[in-house]
Parts: C-alpha cells; structure tokens; sequence
C-alpha cells in the first residue's frame, strides 16, 4: 500500500484484507453455503420483488436469525436491542426502505455513507494514510477505532503527526458481505429485514 497513489488508497485498502474478523466473531453462525458473487438483477430473482411470491416462503424466524448472523450483519447492526452498535440500527429497516434499496445498501454500500457513521481518514507526516472511527478528540490527539467489529480496539494519533484529515470514500461495511451465502440463506435474510424481525408477521405464519 505505501506504492498506491493517494487518490486510490481507500479503494486499495479495503480490497487487501482491511475487514478481516476477529477472534470474536468466531461464536456466531456460519454460513452454509456454497456461496458465489451475486449481483443486483441475481439478488431480484431470489428474493423475488413481488408479494405475490409470498407463499413460496417457507424459512422460519430462526433461518432469518441466523442469516443475519451469518453475513455478519449483527456484528455491527442492532436489531431490536441485539447486536452491534457501529452501523445504523435495523429495527425498523422494513418501514424506512424497500428491497432494491435494502440491495442496493448491501451490494455496493460506499454509493451512500451516512457522515454519522462514517471513517475518517488520516494522513501522516510518515506518508501512511490510517483510516478509522472517531471517537474522541482532544487539543492534541485524535482517538480511533479502525474495525467496524471491534470498538473496543482503540488507536491514538498525535495531532502533530497528522498532516490531513477528511471523511473516507469508503464505506465501514464491506461490500457484498452476501457473497458467503447460498440462496436460500439470502432468502431468509431478505425475509427477516422486509419483516422488521418480527415472529408473528406473516411471511412466517
């Protein structure tokens, strides 16, 4: 990364491994699988866009509890109090998008960042370029954390030692996080989003 132009840096940085999980994202599902690289028009026909469809569904709760867990969305989502807390809450996901936006999101997440959830990139005097959250800010530091998995995993950089700071281009969520799961799982998933996690709706009744 120390040869790749600034203007590219970001680009660069997520496709080497930036998003790599921790160790503690071990205990959650994994998925089934086989997956293989989805795109838009491929995610239509599984999820199937109309609601005349709906009887074809034949997942439970539980699937899309697990499909959540296993795209790792609840690694940094909260879902009606569970969860992560570095990404936006998806309680009410199903009320605030439809599916193609929902797609949209998860296939190429960096179109749209909200600023509240945004990274913050850094350059240093060194030339290294250090991408993170921040969470605090004081007259000679800046406190970051640099994964979307692990909060707690904090990095100071010395104010002296920057040179620029502006908001990244790339988005804390990895793109296409659905790659890993089969079609069935991506059903369920899309099923427990649309449904705002909820037991009784009908789609599971």
């Amino acid at each position: 990364l120390e040869n790749v132009p600034e203007e590219d840096y970001d680009y660069f940085r997520e496709k080497s491994g930036f998003y790599s999980p921790l160790k503690n994202l071990a205990s959650i599902a994994q998925p089934i699988g086989p997956g293989r690289p989805y795109n838009h028009n491929d995610i239509g026909d599984i999820v199937k866009w109309g609601d005349e469809h709906r009887d074809e569904y034949n997942g439970t709760f539980a699937d899309g509890q697990r499909a959540f867990e296993a795209a790792l969305c609840s690694s940094c989502h909260r879902m009606h109090g569970e969860g992560g807390d570095s990404g936006p809450d998806l309680s009410n996901i199903n009320t605030r998008f439809n599916r193609s936006e929902i797609t949209d999101a998860i296939m190429s997440p960096n179109e749209e960042i909200s600023d509240q959830y945004a990274f913050s990139r850094f350059v240093m005097k060194s030339n290294e370029s250090i991408s993170g959250r921040l969470l605090e800010e004081t007259d000679d530091s800046y406190v970051i954390y640099q994964s979307p998995y692990d909060m707690t995993q904090t990095t100071e950089l010395k104010k002296d030692d920057v040179v620029k700071k502006s908001l990244s281009a790339i988005s804390p969520m990895p793109a296409k996080l659905i790659d890993r799961l089969n079609e069935d799982e991506i059903r369920d998933l899309f099923i427990y989003l649309l449904t705002g996690a909820d037991e009784e709706h009908e789609y599971y009744n």
